[in-house]
């Protein structure tokens, strides 16, 4: 994505860690519009991400309860 790269520039002519690569990671119940969007325009986009049901979203992430929550996906790339 042409602006994430355009920010990461920033970043390092300012010789500053600015950008945190922690990844994003979206939450949705069985039927979630936003969801299947997100997951069209990041395939469309070539921007990697793993999805998840809900088991391995309670096994990688124990400290969050996901009540509700039937999958997600993770953008491993994205951050803060």
């Amino acid at each position: 994505m042409r602006s994430l790269e355009q920010w990461r520039a920033l970043f390092d002519a300012a010789r500053q860690q600015l950008f945190h690569e922690t990844g994003v990671l979206w939450l949705a119940s069985n039927d979630d519009t936003r969801l299947r969007e997100t997951h069209t325009t990041l395939t469309n986009l070539h921007v990697p991400f793993q999805e998840m049901d809900h088991d391995t979203l309670v096994n990688t992430y124990p400290q969050i309860r996901f009540e509700g929550v039937t999958r997600g996906i993770l953008e491993t790339h994205s951050g803060a």
